[in-house]
């Protein structure tokens, strides 16, 4: 391990004050076995930004290097407030791989777990997240690393909130273009955190899209409000075993205080079937904007620290972080990679080795295949059923919805959210929406037509055909009188005929040579 990566080492760190393009690397926030992160500022503007470098060792890697710049891609090809913002990638003259990203102060959402969150917060973080996400996914993106541990909230007094939920490390997301810079998904390969990998991440599926994002949403929202993920096992390969096959205890269970409709909600995340799940994070925006958070007085629980998988230690290590560092440091993911056939880094008990616990592919896919065998899939005989079974938990109540329709004359108007503005398409327009006692409000807006505000209930199925008025525009001056045009040219005509009493009159076209 290189000085870099242990900033207690004799000699200092050799490449504090160096540059990195424009940013000079100012002091270092954390390190681990993936390399290290810097507080850097730009030394014309004095903007702060956070450097995040790989160990030359992987920066020789071209497949590690591949998922390091694919996030500053996949980041930078967003644009939206709710994801990191990327400056600048590329290699240091040391040979580290860089990345240059915005300097974020304010927490993990891991720590606040920790904490409990106030029912309030957790349906503005799940809103907030569902939106980020889903500007993700309209730009072809897929994060498939969905978790606490990526997700950081800063404070921004422009929220109604306060706060303000950023999305890091897109390293291992697939993007949908068929350029070479596309990270495809190798069949049989597993990629992803287990805690929060979909059904068919976990059985390392070719086929991967935004719905396995949503999936990880809904383990988060669960863990938010109960203080835990669906699935707590032992050890990773039950744990992928139970994402294939074994069904969630339903949220309630967990936290009786949580409202029916914020269960169902993260219960229809959580199906196994993608075609079960919500289909677009729009759907999980409207669904949670139709949740009261004062309607029940919810129960604030803990989460159970680095929940998931018990192992009976902490599994991450504190001693490659220097004393005076911020833990908010982890936010960068310099800690750890999760890449296809390994696991994060745990540390071992006091006086023992540090042991790096390594799943390989095909050890993964070796317990996926067994769980695809119990759910039929081979010809072996089925096990005897245990003589007093369990009775299978109650499955949450189905999220009713309706579908609205907006069409408008002419068509192709704007439809954007009455309450915020947010803009959510053009007419004709069709959207599900969560059942509920209030309207839901559009304002449709058309260049050159006035805006129009529509009401839609959502008790029922509805429809609006909205006619827009054209803007009124100002009169024109009124044409003069054929009366009065002939007269003027009558006169003009008798004066020219007459040389108007003398020389005629030299105008402009006589004087300059057109």
């Amino acid at each position: 391990m290189s000085d870099v990566a242990n900033p207690g080492t004799a000699g200092g760190d050799p490449l504090i004050g160096t540059k990195v393009g424009n940013y000079k690397l100012v002091r270092q926030l954390g390190a681990g076995g993936m390399g290290v992160v810097y507080a850097a500022e730009h030394e014309l503007m004095g903007k702060k930004a956070a450097v995040k470098l790989l160990l030359p060792e992987l920066s020789a890697n071209q497949e590690i290097v591949g998922r390091f710049f694919n996030e500053a891609k996949a980041a930078t090809r967003i644009q939206h407030p709710g994801i990191v913002d990327v400056y600048d990638f590329g290699y240091h003259a040391s040979g580290h791989a860089y990345i240059v990203m915005e300097f974020l102060q304010g927490e993990a959402l891991t720590s606040l777990l920790k904490k409990g969150l106030p029912f309030a917060r957790v349906i503005d973080i799940g809103w907030q997240l569902s939106s980020a996400l889903g500007a993700a996914h309209k730009r072809g993106i897929v994060h498939r690393d969905v978790k606490p541990d990526n997700i950081f909230v800063v404070p921004d007094p422009a929220t109604p909130t306060g706060d303000r939920v950023k999305v890091l490390d897109f390293g291992i997301a697939k993007l949908s273009s068929d350029d070479n810079t596309s990270m495809k998904t190798r069949t049989g390969t597993v990629m992803g955190t287990p805690v929060y990998m979909s059904p068919e991440q976990c059985r390392g599926s070719g086929e991967i899209d935004h719905r396995s994002d949503i999936y990880a949403m809904g383990c988060i929202m669960y863990e938010m409000a109960c203080g835990q993920p669906p699935f707590v096992r032992n050890g990773f390969g039950e744990l992928i075993t139970a994402h294939i096959i074994e069904e969630p205890d339903a949220l309630s269970t967990k936290n009786p205080s949580v409202p029916p409709a914020y269960e169902a909600i993260v219960m229809k995340c959580l199906e196994k079937d993608p075609a079960a799940r919500f289909q677009h994070t729009s759907e999980i925006e409207a669904a949670l904007s139709s949740v009261n958070p004062d309607s029940a007085n919810v129960t604030r629980i803990p989460g159970l620290g680095r929940a998931g998988v018990s192992t009976g230690r902490s599994n991450r290590s504190n001693r490659s972080l220097p004393n005076n560092t911020s833990r908010a440091a982890e936010a960068y993911q310099v800690t750890k990679t999760t890449v296809a056939g390994e696991v994060d880094e745990l540390a071992a008990p006091a006086g023992g080795s540090k042991k790096k616990i390594g799943i390989a592919v095909g050890a993964v896919v070796v317990v996926a295949g067994v769980a695809i065998a119990l759910l039929g899939g081979g010809k072996k005989e089925a096990p005897a059923a245990p003589a007093a079974a369990a009775p299978a938990p109650a499955k949450a109540p189905e999220l009713e919805t309706v579908k609205l329709e907006v069409t408008s004359t002419p068509s192709g108007a704007s439809v954007v959210r009455a309450e915020d503005g947010a803009f959510l398409g053009r007419t004709p327009f069709h959207v599900s929406m969560a059942k509920s006692a209030k309207d839901a409000s559009f304002v449709i807006r058309h260049e050159g037509y006035e805006d129009q505000r529509v009401a839609l209930p959502l008790v029922e199925d509805g429809k609006s055909d909205v006619t827009l008025t054209a803007v009124a525009k100002p009169a024109a001056a009124p044409e003069p009188a054929a009366a009065e045009k002939a007269s003027t040219k009558s006169k003009s005509e008798t004066k020219a005929k007459s040389g108007g009493g003398g020389k005629k009159k030299r105008g402009w076209g006589d004087l300059v040579d057109f």
